[in-house]
């Protein structure tokens, strides 16, 4: 007969060889919580170092309002007023400095201090490990999109969104989208210094072609068919869709013709999920690259 223990030793020999941390499984004790409250113990602690973070504090929570302040005068270009620029305006700036930079950093820091590596040890599986880090992120996304909506219906007399349906897909859709482009640019990020340069790149492309600085309208048409299919576009335009209920040229849509509009962002943002959940489950490395 086959000595067990020699076949777990032989699995983990050959997981160590390809370079991944072996999990365990606990033989005895309680049995494991359910992933909810694995991924709520880990955002909750994610959370907590946040917030002693001054640096990425500032990040998540104020760069995004600080930039509305500004970006949303263009609104004026756009076509578009500043009770639907804000929300708009905002909610890119979130996805791009909270969810994806900060993001980045974050688990680039715990996988350089190993604390990945020990998390997979655990009954937690990959994928709520990597949810309960990237949670404090979307919801403070979330939660800033949602108050600036309400703030421009009561302060800045904004129209009541014509598709709120639609207002909560750019939220999802952007989340999920950029939470999973921020897991795999950490593919390429070294240390959490090297961030500053590898993330570049996307942020600057995603922030020209997103509408939110540059009124696309005014481009040629090529570059606008580009800028439809980069990563922040999309979300744009779901918003303006669920906000103004209009399309690309001002004009106005019913209900069920912003559903329609609203398919082909919807597909570009989930197509770049799927890339970067690719990436995420077959390159993101879990240890130290010392």
């Amino acid at each position: 007969m086959t000595d067990p223990t020699q076949h777990d030793r032989s699995v983990s020999v050959s997981t160590i060889e390809r370079g991944e941390s072996p999990r365990t499984t606990p033989l005895d004790g309680p049995p494991p919580a359910s992933r909810m409250r694995q991924v709520l113990a880990l955002g909750g602690g994610e959370w907590r170092l946040l917030r002693r973070n001054k640096v990425a504090l500032i990040n998540t929570l104020l760069v995004p309002a600080l930039m509305v302040a500004f970006l949303a005068m263009l609104g004026a270009t756009s076509g578009l007023s500043l009770g639907v620029m804000a929300p708009l305006v905002i909610l890119d700036m979130a996805l791009v400095f909270t969810v994806y930079y900060t993001l980045v950093t974050a688990v680039v820091a715990r996988r350089e201090s190993s604390v990945l590596s020990r998390l997979r040890t655990g009954e937690a599986s990959d994928g709520v490990i990597l949810a309960g880090l990237s949670g404090p992120f979307v919801l403070a996304t979330i939660v800033q999109t949602v108050l600036c909506v309400l703030g421009a219906v009561v302060l800045l007399d904004a129209a009541m969104p014509a598709n709120a349906l639609l207002i909560v897909a750019a939220m999802a859709l952007g989340c999920l989208a950029w939470a999973l482009l921020g897991l795999a640019s950490t593919i390429i990020t070294r240390s959490v210094e090297h961030a500053q340069i590898t993330t570049m790149p996307l942020i600057t492309i995603a922030l020209v072609f997103s509408g939110s600085m540059f009124p696309v309208a005014i481009m040629p048409d090529v570059v606008q068919t580009i800028a439809s299919f980069t990563p922040l576009h999309p979300v744009g335009e779901l918003m303006r869709l669920g906000m103004a209920g209009t399309d690309a040229d001002g004009a106005a849509l019913s209900f069920a013709e912003t559903c329609t509009h609203a398919l082909r962002p919807s597909f570009v943002l989930l197509a770049w999920s799927a890339l970067g959940a690719w990436l995420v489950r077959t390159r993101m490395p879990w240890s130290p690259r010392r």
